[in-house]
């Protein structure tokens, strides 16, 4: 995890409901306050979830708050079927 004077970032990671580890950062003002606004960020195809860390971080100085995931990396994700069953991982499998 990271902290600044203004922002905390913290690594998670979960298991879907389809047994697949979603890695992810989450960044937030430091001190954290009730109902505050919230952007998720999804990298395009051949990055990770440290694309938009730097938006992320000036985002949450201005007291939002960010997620970026990782896309799951598994056969499921090889070509065309990527595309069909992305939205499928994240509908379905995100509790």
């Amino acid at each position: 995890s990271y902290t600044s004077e203004e922002v905390k970032v913290d690594i998670f990671s979960f298991h879907n409901q389809l047994g697949i580890n979603v890695k992810g950062f989450i960044s937030y003002p430091k001190n954290l306050k009730n109902d505050l606004p919230a952007v998720i960020y999804q990298h395009s195809g051949g990055n990770d979830k440290t694309q938009f860390l730097e938006e992320m971080l000036e985002l949450s100085q201005k007291n939002i708050v960010c997620l970026s995931l990782d896309a799951p990396k598994n056969e499921f994700n090889k070509g065309i079927a990527a595309k069909r069953n992305f939205a499928f991982i994240f509908q379905e499998g995100v509790t």
